[in-house]
């Protein structure tokens, strides 16, 4: 039976051991956690969930959970080149870069965010990145929209 490491274990392993970033190993865990009250939004409507820092990396087990079925409504969660919370100008829209733009059958049913190449990736922008949720398909239904988002970063 052959014995494995991860990049990181066989990094401390050698001799002189590789330093590691606190975000692989040893890093705390920080939430950045919304409740927003969710109204008959349009498709492509975008609502802020908030912004996580450089350096920061969004861990698998964040979820989103509405009280309401959402019929059609898709929620994908990535982000937008929108202003409104002072990200620079000219920053790329990638509204799926977190969870495909997914429907919600079930109320209260928690929905994880699936982009797995990306979850885990260091935040290397300047800024960091504002994180959205963008409605898609179809006009949500009204409940109340809970965001859940755990992230590592020192």
């Amino acid at each position: 039976m052959a014995n494995s490491n991860t990049t990181q274990v066989a990094g401390i392993l050698s001799v002189p051991p590789t330093p590691q970033k606190v975000g692989d190993i040893g890093g705390r865990v920080r939430t950045l956690q919304g409740d927003f009250a969710l109204t008959a939004l349009p498709a492509n409507d975008t609502i802020c969930i908030g912004k996580l820092p450089k350096g920061a990396r969004l861990l698998p087990q964040s979820c989103i959970v509405i009280s309401t079925a959402q019929g059609t409504a898709t929620l994908a969660v990535g982000m937008s080149n929108g202003q409104a919370n002072g990200q620079p100008v000219g920053y790329p829209a990638y509204p799926t870069r977190y969870g495909t733009a997914r429907t919600y059958p079930t109320a209260a049913a928690p929905q994880f965010l699936d982009q797995v190449a990306n979850l885990g990736v260091e935040i290397t922008a300047a800024y960091g990145e504002d994180i959205y949720i963008t409605i898609g398909t179809a006009t949500a239904t009204a409940g109340t929209l809970k965001t859940f988002l755990q992230y590592v970063v020192d």
